[in-house]
């Protein structure tokens, strides 16, 4: 082979060699920009000065700004305690794509809470767990959502998914939670139908149709078929609720549930804020027809 002809192949064998370093994308903080819905699960085992340990469930909106700021609508149960709490905090997005967030978390935390993980390369998706302070196994994880969500978003079949552990009775200042007949680890899964809406509050901040179920329970081992019928609420921010009554071995309770959909329209992430049972974090995913 002649040197002429060894060139142009020589140049080509570079060229392929630079090809990964030029397609590695880095990351910075305007990645992580815009709303998302967070799932939230884990367990406190030894947090100083906090007065509850055991698992722990929570669901948030967070709207991040792309600049290093973020807002969170948050609801959790710690041990069954309820907590609404909306908070704000600071994040750092390294160029590996690693993320450091800091919240400023509200009572009954009160205190800043600093987590640690990584986020895609699209900004669409993050996973992180609680670095300090240390005493809990609290893992996270985000997906990007829509700023606004129209009608017909939350319409169709939905798998359910919801987990959790239903506490023994207790109670904290005035606020009762726990059930002593259905305590123990929880599951359900089954199939919810979202109908068409059928009315739309004023100005459509929000609209509301009926929901249906038919869903398997696991209270503690303990089998149960559940079918149950309520309504729902689609909010223009993405933010979802659910209410229905429904039968268990305890007797019949009004559930409430909340939640954020993520992922264009197909996963709603919830908690279950009513009755206050313990942590229960499931995932609505929908059915393509």
């Amino acid at each position: 082979m002649t040197r002429s002809a060894r060139l142009p192949m020589l140049a080509v064998l570079i060229g392929l060699m630079a090809l990964p370093a030029q397609a590695q994308r880095r990351c910075d903080n305007g990645t992580f920009k815009g709303i998302y819905g967070l799932s939230v699960f884990g367990t406190i085992i030894n947090l100083p000065n906090f007065p509850l340990s055991g698992p722990i469930g929570r669901i948030a909106r967070s709207e991040a700004d792309g600049a290093g700021r973020f807002l969170l609508d948050s609801f959790a149960s710690y041990a069954g305690f309820p907590a609404a709490e909306p908070s704000d905090g600071t994040y750092t997005v390294n160029p590996d794509c690693s993320i450091t967030i800091i919240a400023n978390a509200p009572p009954p935390v009160s205190r800043p809470v600093t987590f640690r993980g990584t986020i895609s390369e699209d900004g669409r998706y993050l996973n992180f767990l609680q670095w300090d302070p240390q005493g809990t196994t609290v893992k996270a994880t985000a997906k990007q959502a829509k700023n606004l969500c129209s009608i017909h978003e939350l319409v169709g079949n939905y798998s359910l998914e919801l987990k959790g552990l239903v506490v023994p009775p207790a109670q904290i200042g005035p606020v009762s939670f726990g059930n002593q007949t259905l305590a123990g680890e929880y599951s359900q899964v089954g199939l919810i139908r979202m109908d068409p809406p059928y009315s739309c509050r004023p100005y459509c901040a929000s609209f509301r149709g009926t929901v249906g179920a038919n869903t398997i329970v696991s209270y503690a081992g303990v089998e149960n078929e559940q079918s149950w019928s309520g309504t729902y609420t689609l909010n223009l921010d993405c933010s979802v609720n659910v209410r229905y009554s429904a039968s268990t071995p305890a007797g019949n309770f009004d559930f409430e549930w909340w939640g954020v959909m993520v992922d264009d329209d197909r996963e709603v992430r919830f908690i279950v804020t009513k009755p206050y049972l313990g942590p229960l974090v499931g995932t609505l995913t929908k059915q393509r027809p």
